[in-house]
């Protein structure tokens, strides 16, 4: 492979592999979102990315799998072609921020009542500094968040505010 374009687009897949191995995922799940976040065309067969990414077709299958379950990728089909093909799901960022919150959502809850509990038990102050280090953090994000969501969505082309628009 001469082609830099080519080549540098293999890398950023490559990079999205290692980022993913690092969060607790499968670096070839980083490597196919990372590849078809970057490759021309946007949808790709299972066997272009085996050959891009020099992957087996098992891992690619294996891969794709959990990158649908996980809303990131969609599976297409077009008329009178045989194959499957795969493209990031429109809005996937937008989207996955939104779930994001749900798990702030979750933590500040969880912070809230752990301080409601504790002070109940008769727990010192003092000792809740770190809860509600925790509690605050969140709830400031959970605050913020939708906002600057807003804003992303009031300053793309068109002002779009639905995440797949």
């Amino acid at each position: 492979m001469s082609d830099p374009v080519q080549l540098r687009a293999v890398h950023f897949a490559e990079q999205m592999g290692v980022m993913f191995e690092q969060l607790g995922n499968t670096r070839i799940n980083g490597r196919l979102l990372g590849w078809l976040v970057v490759c021309d065309p946007p949808e790709q067969s299972s066997a272009q990315l085996a050959d891009a990414l020099n992957a087996s077709r098992g891992s690619i299958s294996t891969g794709t799998r959990a990158l649908i379950a996980a809303g990131m990728i969609e599976k297409l089909r077009f008329p009178g072609d045989r194959a499957t093909y795969f493209r990031v799901r429109p809005g996937v960022w937008q989207t996955a921020l939104q779930a994001k919150m749900a798990v702030i959502t979750l933590f500040r809850e969880a912070a809230a009542r752990g301080m409601d509990e504790l002070r109940a038990a008769g727990m010192d102050e003092s000792r809740l500094d770190r809860l509600r280090d925790l509690h605050d953090t969140y709830a400031f994000f959970e605050r913020e968040m939708p906002a600057m969501l807003a804003r992303f969505h009031a300053q793309r082309p068109g002002g779009a505010t639905d995440p797949e628009g």
